[in-house]
């Protein structure tokens, strides 16, 4: 499915969503402890410029300001995580510092992501050094990428995977496996039930 942010009560539920993978609750009170968590701030702003940057001009100053906090917030943290790129409900990102996502990448619902991740482009070359495009990699709902996994060009992760510390994935990862090693290998089909947890009810319909 395609990941978007069409409605002002989709807005309130993708931000509930990223809110409830920290606090475990989507209440005032919980967004007033979220607020401080570096990872759902951001989130916060990158939701919301993505809302509001596909709306008429009517929204354009909401959209402007928005953008200038997302702006501030991914000098200040170090994360490169476009508003344009898809990306499904429920994303956590543990502890700040640099996380750089293509914005053509895809990523699921209820993923978790850290340091030193890199989702970047492949520019895909034939045999005759014809250019065949560029390909970018796509993860799965209830994936949690390590601190450092890299993964470039037209790589898909599956469901419920786990990419492990400095991985590199080059191939496809299936499913419920754990895979680590440059380049990365499958040592595991265990998946990341004890990695990925406190998911918002609402997008257990989405998955």
């Amino acid at each position: 499915m395609k990941y978007d942010i069409k409605t002002l009560k989709e807005l309130r539920m993708y931000i509930a969503s990223d809110l409830y993978r920290y606090t475990t609750s989507a209440s005032l009170k919980a967004f007033i402890r979220g607020w401080y968590i570096t990872g759902f701030r951001y989130t916060f702003f990158m939701r919301c410029c993505r809302y509001f940057g596909k709306k008429n001009t009517l929204f354009w100053p909401l959209y402007f300001l928005c953008r200038v906090a997302l702006r501030h917030y991914s000098i200040k943290y170090g994360f490169q995580i476009p508003w344009q790129t898809e990306i499904g409900p429920g994303l956590s990102i543990g502890h700040y510092g640099p996380i750089i996502i293509n914005p053509s990448a895809r990523i699921g619902s209820n993923c978790n992501i850290t340091v030193g991740v890199l989702m970047g482009l492949n520019h895909k070359i034939d045999e005759n050094g014809r250019s065949l495009g560029f390909e970018y990699p796509e993860i799965g709902n209830y994936v949690a990428l390590s601190n450092g996994a890299k993964l470039i060009g037209g790589v898909k992760v599956g469901d419920y995977a786990v990419i492990g510390v400095n991985s590199v994935v080059t191939k496809d990862i299936p499913p419920m496996s754990i895979a680590v090693g440059t380049p990365a290998k499958v040592i595991s089909d265990k998946g990341s039930a004890a990695l990925v947890g406190s998911f918002h009810p609402w997008t257990e319909t989405l998955a």
